[in-house]
């Protein structure tokens, strides 16, 4: 005789399907909010390196902490890197689009970062050193 499965367990197996869709959907939604999140502060970053560089606050170097969205910790949290070294060096804003460039390289190696993280802070770099005339780049998506 064939095992059939009891009516129950078939009906525990649908609810934990479901309930995992569920949760699935909701862990998708965190992070497509968390993404979106990042890209406002990103705009709000880029509009205040714009304001500081033409008040000449820049030419004496800085460092820019890079918002993101880490789906492994589902929080947002930030990149550290130095755009110009700390000294007497006048802002240029193709700096920005360089030391995006020198992060892009960094994130790629990080094996720390999950693809889905490391894909999203690809996307951030790309709009930071489009923002500031890496002629290379198309616009990003």
């Amino acid at each position: 005789m064939a095992s059939q499965t009891h009516p129950v367990h078939r009906s525990l197996a649908q609810a934990a399907d479901i309930g995992q869709s569920a949760i699935s959907a909701a862990l998708l939604e965190r992070v497509v909010d968390g993404q979106a999140e990042a890209l406002r502060q990103l705009d709000d970053l880029i509009d205040g390196i714009r304001s500081r560089a033409q008040a000449h606050r820049l030419d004496r170097g800085f460092r820019l902490s890079l918002p993101y969205f880490d789906d492994r910790t589902m929080s947002l949290r930030e990149r550290e890197f130095e755009v110009i070294p700390f000294g007497r060096i006048p802002f240029v804003p193709a700096f920005v689009a360089l030391a995006g460039e020198r992060e892009l390289a960094r994130v790629e190696k990080d094996r720390r970062l999950t693809e889905g993280t490391r894909q999203h802070l690809k996307q951030l770099l790309g709009c930071l050193r489009f923002a500031f005339g890496d002629p290379t780049l198309e616009p990003p998506a």
